[in-house]
């Protein structure tokens, strides 16, 4: 049985002890007791909480799908580890963005066929898998298969540096553009005389649009790339590639105006309504100056949906210059505890989660969005559109004997969940106060 069947045989159950109770109050004509009440109302939020568990394992399933499928030939290495990596090779300290040895060497030789244009590392990888044995040996024809162990490095490293992708709703994208339901808005419920007539509700539904946008990084490298060193090599352009795709979500994902710097995206900062945002008092427009009240108004106009898991996004200066000031000027503190520092990062019983694109300025912020609170799945959708895709060239920097190495990924972030002018929705922006 697969998780994703597993999660569904258990929302199943939970969906079934709901409807037996609904259905003995309606067999006994009667409303559901208080005791009911309170099982039926544990019963939906342990069923959003098993929803997002099923979202995020069909997530994964799909992706490693996608994988496979995409995969011609596993990479294999013909003897073991230790016969396909020579023994000259060495490793040079401790791999960042790969799980073992061979992985980083498969990667490596695959940057030596197509950057270096080595012959020797063309004929590695056609004999463990990396080379598809229908195509030539020219790149852009498509004879290069991108290694698994590369790409699934890039797309590990991208989600463990990126805040936005780690906490928002991600959902795999099958086409370009991909529409996904959303409820809008539910049943109402009207008091009826005797032998009056009830009035109707409806519940609405909407969708959001994702419409997948292209990120490209475009570099270059040397051809001379030394057989010793294509461990370290492939290590490197791995995390380059994955921090650079990482950077660019968080700031289209919190920061994202819907210019063209943003590939159209528009982020949390600039969709949430006045509903949700909580602004602090007038004068409180640095981060030593804000109070307890600023972010207790936040935790207080929090909707308290079900299922919801509020968090802090804030930058380390916010974090360490208000939140922690206020926790250590509360008092309790000894020499061990202030050397000990906080015991992992919270405020107020809630996560607090380090967002690099937020602003951290210790200078004046003057009615400035500068973090946010509560939970960025209910709010926010991430399409992903594909994998990785990278491709070289030998053409474009010639004359200084390099290639030009084009990584690209395709995906869209839709803040969907804004409020209102007066309502709140499941995450405020937390705004400073007036100069």
């Amino acid at each position: 049985m697969s998780l994703t069947e597993k999660i569904r045989n258990q929302l199943a159950d939970k969906a079934a002890q709901a409807k037996a109770m609904m259905d003995l109050s309606v067999t006994e004509d009667r409303d559901l007791t208080v005791e009911e009440k309170a099982q039926t109302d544990a019963l939906l939020a342990e069923s959003e909480v098993l929803n997002k568990d099923l979202e995020r394992a069909m997530k994964v399933e799909a992706r490693a799908k996608e994988i496979l499928d995409t995969r011609p030939i596993a990479i294999q290495a013909t003897g073991g580890v230790k016969d396909a990596i020579p023994a000259s090779v060495r490793r040079h300290g401790k791999l960042k963005a790969f799980k073992n040895d061979f992985d980083a060497y498969a990667s490596g030789q695959f940057l030596r066929a197509t950057v270096g244009k080595n012959d020797t590392a063309a004929q590695w990888c056609k004999d463990h898998g990396i080379l598809n044995v229908h195509s030539t040996t020219t790149n852009s024809a498509g004879g290069y298969l991108v290694p698994e162990g590369f790409e699934t490095a890039i797309i590990n490293l991208r989600e463990e540096f990126g805040v936005f992708r780690q906490n928002a709703r991600v959902y795999p994208m099958s086409e370009p553009i991909v529409y996904v339901p959303r409820r809008q808005s539910g049943f109402t419920a009207y008091y009826v005389g005797e032998n009056s007539q009830g009035t109707e509700s409806d519940a609405s539904f909407s969708q959001v649009k994702l419409d997948a946008k292209k990120l490209m990084i475009l570099t270059r490298l040397s051809q001379e790339l030394s057989d010793d060193a294509i461990i370290q090599l492939a290590d490197f352009v791995a995390q380059e590639m994955a921090y650079a795709f990482a950077v660019q979500e968080d700031q289209a994902g919190f920061l994202g105006d819907g210019t063209s710097t943003f590939g159209g995206i528009v982020g949390l900062r600039n969709a949430l309504l006045a509903g949700s945002t909580v602004t602090a008092a007038a004068g409180d427009d640095t981060f030593e100056e804000l109070e307890f009240a600023f972010f207790q108004n936040a935790v207080g106009k929090l909707p308290r949906f079900p299922g919801i898991r509020p968090v802090w996004y804030v930058h380390n200066a916010l974090y360490w210059n208000a939140m922690v000031r206020l926790a250590n000027a509360a008092g309790g503190n000894n020499i061990a505890s202030v050397q000990a520092g906080p015991v992992g990062l919270s405020f107020m019983g809630y996560p607090v989660v380090l967002v690099n694109a937020l602003p951290s300025a210790l200078t004046t912020l003057a009615s400035t969005v500068v973090g946010f609170f509560g939970d960025l799945a209910m709010a926010a959708t991430m399409g992903s559109r594909s994998g990785i895709s990278i491709v070289s060239d030998s053409s474009r920097y010639f004359e200084f004997d390099q290639i030009a190495i084009r990584c690209t990924q395709r995906y869209d972030i839709v803040v969907h969940e804004i409020g209102t002018a007066s309502a709140a929705g499941p995450i405020l922006a937390l705004k400073m106060g007036t100069a």
